[in-house]
C-alpha cells in the first residue's frame, strides 16, 4: 500500500509500532485519533483511506491500553491468613454490633473494606473511622480517624479508643468504638448535619449502600458491593497517564457543547490540561446478568450534575472494563469477604460469577428528584447522552423518589 510515494506494511502479528506506522503515512505529523467521527477528518487531510486512519486510531488505542493494563489494580480485600485471624478473633462480632449501633437509622453506619488491610466506618459523605487490621494475625488492631479524632468535644473518646490495641475483649472494643462515633454523629455542625441529616447524596449514599448491600435481597437488580471505588496505582503520575485517554474522550463531548451554545451549557473549562470528571466511583454494583456495575451517584437538587452524569458514568465503566481480566478475582475475593464478615448478605454469593464478570454497565443514579421534577436538566442530560451515544455506549439513567422506585430515562419528560 502507498501513501505520499511511501510504502508502510503492517507486520501480519500486528507487532509494527504506532510510530512507525505516524512517520510512513503522515509523515511525521503526529494525530492523536480520540473519536471515531474525526477518522474522515484526518484521512482527508492526510490523503488516506478511512481505512488507513482507522488503522492507526486502533493501533494507538491498543498500545495505550497494553500501558495502562500493567498499572492498574483493585485490592479491596484481605489475605486467607488475616480472614482466619479475624474469625478468630471475632472480628466480624466487633463489625456487625457497629452496624447495629444507631437503632433509630439503620442507615446511619456503613462499613467498606479498603486497601493495605483497613476498614472503613462511614456516615453519610464522610469516613469517621479507620480500623487498621494490618496486625491481625497477632491479634494486633488500630484505630484512626483522621478527620474528627481530634475535634473539640471527641477527643476523650477518641483517646480511649485509641488505646486500644488488640481485640482481647471484643466486647469491651465494641463500647468504645460505639462511644467515639456516637460522639462525633451528635457533635453538633461537625458530621450528621453536614453529610446525612439534610438528606442530600452523602444520606443517599449510605442509604443505597445499605438497602443493596447489607440488606441487600435477590429481586433488588443491583447488589451494592463497594463505595467511593477506585484502582490503585504504584504512583500519581501512572494514575494520571492512565485516565488521560478516557477523560479526553468525554471531556470533548462536554467542550463541544459548551462551545456551540455556552448560555445553554456553560463556558468551557479554561485549563486546558485539567479535567471535570474525578476519579472515584460513587458505587461499584453487581447486576443480574453477572455484569459489573458503575454506578455515578446524583442528587435531585444538583442539577448540573445530573446532565454531566452521563460523561462521568462512561469514564468509570470504560476505565473498569479495561481492567475487567485483571480485576475480577479480586472483587470476587472481596465480596466473598463481606459475606464471611457479615457485611454482605449470604444470598449475594449466587450473584458471582465463576472467574469473570460479563460486561461492565455504566449507571447514572439521580435520588430523591421531585424538587427538580420541572427542571431542564432532565433534557439535558438525555442529550449528553445521546451525543456520547455517538463516540462510545451510552450510559443507562434513572431517577427516584424518597421510595427507590426506579425510573428509567425514556420515562423523563
Amino acid at each position: 500500500m502507498e501513501s505520499k510515494g511511501k510504502k508502510f506494511y503492517l507486520y501480519e502479528n500486528s507487532q509494527k509500532s504506532d510510530a512507525a506506522l505516524h512517520e510512513e503515512i503522515l509523515d511525521g505529523v503526529e494525530y492523536l485519533l480520540e473519536l471515531r467521527k474525526d477518522l474522515q477528518k484526518v484521512a482527508m487531510e492526510c490523503g488516506l483511506t478511512e481505512e488507513q486512519a482507522e488503522l492507526i486510531y486502533h493501533c494507538n488505542e491498543e498500545k495505550v491500553m497494553l500501558r495502562c493494563d500493567v498499572q492498574a489494580r483493585f485490592t479491596r480485600c484481605f489475605s486467607d491468613e488475616q480472614m482466619r485471624a479475624m474469625s478468630r478473633h471475632k472480628l466480624p462480632h466487633l463489625l456487625n454490633i457497629i452496624c447495629d449501633m444507631n437503632n433509630k437509622c439503620e442507615y446511619a453506619i456503613d462499613i467498606h473494606l479498603r486497601e493495605n488491610s483497613e476498614i472503613m466506618v462511614y456516615h453519610g459523605g464522610t469516613c469517621l473511622l479507620t480500623i487498621g487490621v494490618s496486625g491481625i494475625e497477632q491479634n494486633k488492631i488500630s484505630f484512626r480517624s483522621k478527620s474528627y479524632g481530634m475535634k473539640d468535644g471527641c477527643t476523650s473518646e477518641f483517646n480511649l479508643l485509641n488505646a486500644v490495641t488488640t481485640l482481647d475483649d471484643v466486647d469491651a472494643t465494641a463500647i468504645k468504638v460505639c462511644a467515639f462515633l456516637s460522639k462525633v454523629i451528635s457533635t453538633k455542625n461537625l458530621v450528621h448535619d453536614r453529610y446525612f441529616k439534610n438528606m442530600k447524596e452523602g444520606y443517599w449514599s449510605n442509604r443505597l449502600s445499605i438497602a443493596y448491600g447489607r440488606n441487600w435481597k435477590p429481586e433488588n437488580e443491583w447488589l451494592i458491593i463497594d463505595r467511593e471505588s477506585v484502582l490503585g496505582f504504584d504512583n500519581v503520575d501512572d494514575k494520571n497517564n492512565f485516565f488521560t485517554k478516557y477523560k479526553d474522550a468525554v471531556q470533548s463531548i462536554k467542550n463541544m457543547l459548551q462551545q456551540s451554545a455556552p448560555r445553554v451549557w456553560g463556558r468551557p473549562n479554561e485549563k486546558t490540561d485539567d479535567y471535570d470528571f474525578g476519579d472515584e466511583l460513587d458505587f461499584l454494583a453487581i447486576g443480574p446478568k453477572n455484569q459489573l456495575v458503575c454506578i455515578e451517584l446524583k442528587h435531585g437538587t444538583y442539577t448540573s450534575g445530573i446532565y454531566w452524569g452521563p460523561l462521568q458514568a462512561a469514564v468509570y465503566r470504560e476505565v473498569f472494563s479495561s481492567q475487567l481480566d485483571r480485576i475480577s478475582t479480586d472483587i470476587i475475593t472481596m465480596v466473598r469477604q463481606r459475606v464471611e464478615l457479615g457485611l454482605l448478605p449470604k444470598l449475594a454469593l449466587e450473584r458471582l460469577p465463576d472467574n469473570r464478570f460479563a460486561c461492565v454497565e455504566g449507571v447514572l443514579a439521580v435520588a430523591d428528584y421531585e424538587s427538580s421534577k420541572n427542571s431542564s436538566c432532565w433534557g439535558k442530560a438525555i442529550k449528553v447522552n445521546d451525543e456520547l451515544g455517538k463516540v462510545q455506549r451510552a450510559v443507562k439513567m434513572v431517577r427516584s423518589n424518597g421510595d427507590m422506585l426506579w425510573e428509567d430515562s425514556s420515562k423523563w419528560k
